[in-house]
């Protein structure tokens, strides 16, 4: 005759096998997906971890460059052979950031975009877009500076640039600050971008006077600009953005019906439709 078994101790004895068997499946399936990853990094750890740097200029600008590739391919080289999790080096496709890299890169201000794409197994490829520097800023009891279009600046002056297609020292238009104004400050931004806007008016291409050079004052609030021509006299601007095309619009005008055969010691813009000359 068969024991009686109490349907109690039998449902305990069936619930103690189900949570065994789940606690097995808890633990199985994290073991598993960490074994997986683990996995995964190792293998590209081991067969396609980045030992190659190529780094190569658009061809934005050729005329000069501000860098030097190698130092780009030491920059990107140490970022590589950086720890990630103590374990594995930052040269591997999950381990290296291009986002981060080219923060980095960026971070001196030379470099206006950085495009890197991975050559499997084991090279990476920078193609490195600089900012184009259109003219010098020069501040009283600083740096010189180079500046972009916008008239920002984006790096000090350590030497002259190599004109690769005449291997000669590029010359840039020069500004001359001569304010205590705010690197920061919204009017000398627009000041300096107005300073610009002259050297690309007048830059004997478009029509036959170019300044190069040009000082640049604050009066009441107001930014000046006194411009040297390459006939040695000098044009005297308001560098307001609204006013400088008719300035230049005026100054051509003058030139064209009342200076054709004369060179005047300075002409003077800043006061409106009213030009002074002598």
């Amino acid at each position: 005759m068969s024991p009686v078994v109490d349907p109690k101790l039998k449902n305990i004895a069936t619930r103690r096998t189900a949570n065994k068997k789940s606690c097995f499946w808890l633990i199985f399936w994290p073991i598993v997906i960490v074994a997986f990853f683990i996995l995964i990094f190792y293998l590209q750890n081991k067969y396609l971890f980045i030992n190659q740097v190529e780094v190569e200029y658009s061809p934005l600008n050729d005329r000069f460059h501000l860098t030097q590739i190698q130092d780009i391919q030491n920059q990107l080289q140490s970022l590589l052979n950086q720890k990630w999790l103590f374990f594995f080096k930052k040269n591997t496709p999950l381990t290296f950031s291009s986002s981060r890299a080219g923060q980095l890169i960026k971070s001196d201000g030379r470099i206006d975009e950085i495009n890197m794409l991975w050559r499997p197994p084991h090279k990476i490829k920078a193609v490195v877009v600089e900012k184009i520097p259109v003219a010098i800023l020069t501040v009283s009891g600083d740096k010189n500076y180079y500046l972009d279009k916008r008239g920002e600046i984006i790096y000090p002056v350590t030497g002259p640039l190599i004109d690769l297609v005449t291997s000669q020292p590029f010359d840039f238009p020069t500004i001359n600050d001569q304010t205590e104004a705010n690197s920061g400050f919204k009017p000398y931004l627009d000041a300096l971008k107005t300073a610009l806007q002259a050297f690309s008016a007048l830059n004997g291409v478009n029509y036959p006077l170019m300044v190069k050079t040009m000082k640049m004052t604050q009066n009441s609030g107001f930014f000046l600009g006194e411009g040297l021509t390459d006939s040695g006299y000098k044009i005297y601007f308001l560098l307001d953005s609204g006013e400088m095309a008719n300035e230049i619009a005026r100054l051509k005008i003058l030139l064209d019906q009342k200076l054709q055969n004369t060179v005047p010691q300075y002409i003077d813009l800043r006061f409106g439709e009213k030009v002074y000359y002598k």
